[in-house]
C-alpha cells in the first residue's frame, strides 16, 4: 500500500522532467533523446501523466 501512495505522488505529471504534450501521451526529457529501434521514431520516452519511474525529481 506505502508503495501505491509513492507512486501517485511521484507521478510523471509532477515531475520536473515531464513535457506535455496534446492528448494522452507526453513525453520524458529526463535523457537525451535515444534513436529508436529499427522501424520506430527516434525520441524521448513516451509517458502517461500517470506513470512514474525511479527518476522522479519534483517541478
Amino acid at each position: 500500500m506505502a508503495n501505491d501512495a509513492k507512486a501517485s505522488a511521484e507521478r510523471c505529471e509532477v515531475c520536473r522532467f515531464f513535457y506535455r504534450r496534446q492528448g494522452r501521451w507526453s513525453v520524458c526529457r529526463r535523457y537525451p533523446p535515444t534513436p529508436g529501434a529499427k522501424g520506430a521514431k527516434d525520441g524521448f520516452p513516451v509517458v502517461a501523466a500517470e506513470d512514474w519511474c525511479g527518476e522522479f525529481k519534483p517541478a
